[in-house]
């Protein structure tokens, strides 16, 4: 009885703790500006850089010339990269390359961000599970990262977020976010905005 007292009480913790950090990563989104996603990003990776050398781990990266902004709160979309970042260069202990790209999808209105890793890949029968709360195959994680990534851009910025992966090939995470308008104009030869849409529409995961 004891025992199964701490185990559901451990859950609860877990569950506040899951809660909160949904509810951070809800921002209001009258306080999103318009930013550049490759300033973002080159953010994270100057961050990364140290360890992922440390690791015999490449960064290369293919950032589109010229992109619209996106509307998005920089600290919590530098944090989702973060996690992304964190997990691919923790699936290569041994070394190995880590390609990141920026492209524009003007049909979809959004710009796709796509990491991919040369690691260990994880198994197809743990793929629909990676992003589901406190699932993890790490001895010390707390299996949020991917759950709070996929928090931050599918419900708090109206992206999409998801996952291919081989067994010893790799991990490719592909993150879509809405491109912004202004109102009443065009942008980048793209479709005009209705005057009370501040970005586009993302199809969500």
């Amino acid at each position: 009885d004891r025992c199964f007292k701490q185990i559901i009480g451990e859950i609860d913790r877990l569950t506040q703790l899951l809660s909160e950090l949904v509810n951070f990563s809800r921002p209001e989104r009258h306080n999103f500006k318009p930013n550049d996603l490759r300033e973002t990003m080159q953010g994270v990776i100057t961050l990364v850089e140290g360890i992922a050398k440390k690791q015999g781990i490449t960064i290369k990266t293919d950032f589109a010339p010229h992109l619209p902004p996106v509307l998005y709160e920089p600290s919590l979309i530098k944090q989702a990269f973060l996690n992304l970042m964190t997990n691919a260069i923790e699936a290569m202990p041994s070394g190995g390359r880590v390609e990141i790209s920026i492209a524009l999808l003007p049909a979809a209105g959004c710009v796709r961000v796509t990491i991919k890793d040369t690691g260990s890949g994880i198994p197809p029968e743990l793929l629909p599970k990676v992003m589901a709360p406190f699932f993890t195959t790490k001895e010390y994680g707390t299996g949020l990262g991917l759950a709070v990534t996929r928090q931050i851009i599918v419900e708090g910025h109206g992206g999409r977020l998801w996952l291919e992966s081989r067994v010893k090939e790799g991990t490719t995470v592909y993150v879509e976010l809405p491109i912004f308008f202004p109102r009443g104009g065009e942008l980048a030869g793209l479709r005009e905005a209705d005057e009370t849409e501040e970005s586009a529409s993302c199809p969500t995961a």
